[in-house]
Parts: structure tokens; sequence; C-alpha cells
């Protein structure tokens, strides 16, 4: 197009200088070099995200009903069951179950703007075996904020992102197990029981880790049914409340936090 539109100019005007010219064509070639580095600018790829776990995606992996931002009743996301393969717990949520797996959406803020929605995106997912149920949680940074982290012991989490899911095997809402992780795999957990009372010296015998990459951290945790006391059933629904929670600071105070509503399984 650029060599056509110059035969043009110099068939038309003849008499024109040569200075002219190179400064036309430097114009006209610098606009259509601003244009195409817009075109790329605009059609440069979003930020990818795992399989599986789009905080935006269709079909039958993301149910309304398992969002936490859809109009209905409380959320309920239905746990897989694993029929593909073992589970190894490394961080990455890469095996077919968990791609399979019904994904929990939706998470809106606990603060500072309660059920507002999260400046990131969260997505949940649970599968089991015969010995224990998994939790998978993909905490994206696709806007720009820094992940925040430290090592530390165990149950002594600070400073730090970290996710939080809460169990209630009994759905009674009244006791239940938290299970917390951070993006160095640090573990927290403790016991709550008459709704209002924990018990921090409680540690259960659960496998974690994380994994990190430019789009933001990925926790995997695989915890033992002989972890929890529950009654057990042919169908089971538990009530689970999660939470991400990101800690970017801004003249020192925490940033907000995003948090599911209620979901059973």
């Amino acid at each position: 197009m650029l060599s056509s539109w110059e035969t043009s100019i110099h068939s038309r005007l003849p008499g024109l200088t040569c200075a002219w010219e190179v400064r036309t064509v430097t114009r006209l070639f610098s606009i259509l070099t601003l244009t195409s580095l817009l075109l790329i600018i605009l059609s440069a790829p979003c930020a990818a995200v795992i399989d599986g776990f789009d905080p935006h995606g269709t079909g039958s992996v993301y149910a309304e009903t398992a969002s936490g931002r859809s109009n209905g009743p409380k959320p309920s996301l239905r746990a897989h069951r694993i029929e593909r393969g073992q589970i190894e717990v490394d961080g990455h949520l890469d095996e077919a179950d968990w791609i399979a797996a019904e994904a929990g959406t939706g998470f809106t803020q606990f603060r500072p703007d309660c059920h507002g929605e999260p400046c990131e995106e969260t997505v949940i997912k649970f599968i089991y075996d015969d010995d224990a149920f998994y939790v998978g949680v993909a905490c994206y940074h696709l806007n720009g904020e820094p992940i925040t982290s430290c090592l530390s012991r165990r149950d002594n989490i600070m400073n730090s992102d970290r996710i939080r899911v809460y169990i209630d095997p009994y759905h009674d809402l009244m006791t239940g197990y938290h299970f917390r992780l951070n993006p160095d795999g640090v573990k927290e957990d403790y016991y709550n029981y008459g709704d209002l009372y924990h018990d921090i010296s409680w540690d259960a015998v659960w496998e974690a880790d994380t994994s990190v990459d430019e789009n933001g951290w990925y926790a995997e945790m695989r915890i033992p049914f002989s972890s929890v006391r529950y009654r057990e059933s042919d169908s089971m629904t538990w009530a689970s409340t999660s939470s991400a929670i990101r800690t970017a600071r801004v003249s020192g105070r925490a940033g907000p936090s995003g948090t599911a509503s209620r979901a059973g399984s």
C-alpha cells in the first residue's frame, strides 16, 4: 500500500522536490508504523489461565450454581471423583481430573467492600478418591498486583498472601476445620467448635504444595478423610467457605481480599 501511494503522488505532482517527497513518505511511514504498533497492542492475547480454571469460563465445568456472584441461592459445588489416574500433589493443577472437575468461581470481596467485586480472580475445585479429598485453587494476579509471601514456621503465616479453606463436614455451621496455605507452601490448620472457639494446637496430617508463574500462584492440598470427622453416607453435603487473601500494601495497609460464599459438595 505504501508503494502504490508513493507512485500516485509522483505521477500527479512531478514538480515536487525530493525533500518534500521524503518528508511525506517518512510521515506516512511513521503513521503506518504507529498504526501497526497499535494493532499489535490491541490484538495482543490476554494473560493465560490454566485449563479448567478460567474465572470467566463457560460450559459444564463452569456451572452458574457454583458462582458466588450468581443471583440464585447459595452456591453449591459438586466434588469430582478421581477416575483418570493418580494425583501428584506438586502445586501444578494439570491432571485430567482437575481439568474435568466443576469450578467454583465468582469470589467476592470480604473487605474493605463486602460483597464487592475483587481486584483479582480466584477459582477453586474439589476432587476426591477413597482415601482423601483434594483442594485446588488458582489465585490469579492478572492486573499487576504483586504476590506477597514469606517463609515461616507452620501455623505462623504473617504478612503474606494466603488461601483459606474452611470445611464443615457435619454441615451444622458450628464446627469445622481450617486449612491455610501461602505461596511458599507454609501451612496453618486449626479446629473450630461451638461456632466461636477454635483450637490452634490441632495439627492434622495433610499434604500441600504450591507453584507460581507470571499469572499468579496455585495451591494443591490433599487432606485424608481420616483427618476430619464426618457422617459417612452414599451422598454427603459438606459446607465450605474459601477465601483468597491478598496483602498488597498501600501506605502500610492491607489491600482487599476476596472470599467465596458458603458452598456444599
